[in-house]
């Protein structure tokens, strides 16, 4: 009785009875092609991530703090704020309105020529003396000059303005002057007197007032 045929596997690289010889390398690759192409597909998307996706994610991380400090830093400037409003608040609730009336009377938002002059004519009486001239005059904060002496009241307060009043006092005795000048530095209304002249042919005076006012 004849054998039976039982047909085995080819080797990779070794042809079957009656095909043609395959090279080792063809045979592995027809057999394992498909593990090959995924190991293959998986280096690419590695190596892709790695040198493409990965530094542009970073960059969008380190760009993303950035935005964030700066939102938190604006969001602590606002909070800040606010709190300064607060306390502000909490601050002129605890002043009475009559204060407030009077630290507008000493140092109002605008010249306020008109009430200047009749808190001048009322110091005025009170002192006992009349005035012959009255100027005014908008006194402009400059930069004094480098080596030169100050003189009073010559630097204004930040973002303060001035009036420049010229006062002339007719034959006056000089007590009654020395009160007008004490009568007008106590005055509710600012004001400095910042020049006093004398002079003998006309007996009369002449003083420089300042008052100020904060727009």
């Amino acid at each position: 009785m004849p054998e039976p045929i039982i047909n085995k596997p080819a080797q990779p690289g070794v042809a079957a009875p009656g095909k043609p010889k395959v090279s080792f390398m063809k045979g592995w690759f027809l057999q394992y092609y498909k593990l090959a192409t995924t190991a293959a597909c998986l280096l690419i998307l590695l190596l892709g991530y790695f040198l493409l996706i990965s530094p542009k994610i970073g960059a969008a991380q380190n760009i993303a703090n950035t935005v964030l400090q700066k939102e938190e830093a604006k969001q602590a400037a606002l909070k800040k704020r606010i709190q300064y409003l607060v306390n502000l608040e909490s601050a002129r609730n605890q002043i009475s309105n009559d204060d407030i009336a009077r630290i507008g009377h000493m140092l109002p938002s605008e010249p306020g020529v008109p009430e200047l002059l009749a808190s001048l004519e009322s110091i005025s009486a009170e002192s006992f003396v009349k005035f012959e001239n009255i100027q005014f005059s908008k006194l402009d904060a400059g930069p004094s000059r480098p080596g030169s002496a100050p003189t009073k009241g010559s630097a204004l307060p930040g973002g303060a303005s001035a009036i420049e009043i010229q006062l002339t006092v007719g034959n006056t005795p000089y007590s009654n002057v020395k009160t007008l000048v004490l009568n007008i530095e106590k005055s509710l209304r600012l004001m400095d007197v910042t020049a006093l002249l004398y002079s003998p042919a006309a007996k009369s005076y002449s003083l420089t007032v300042r008052s100020y006012y904060l727009p």
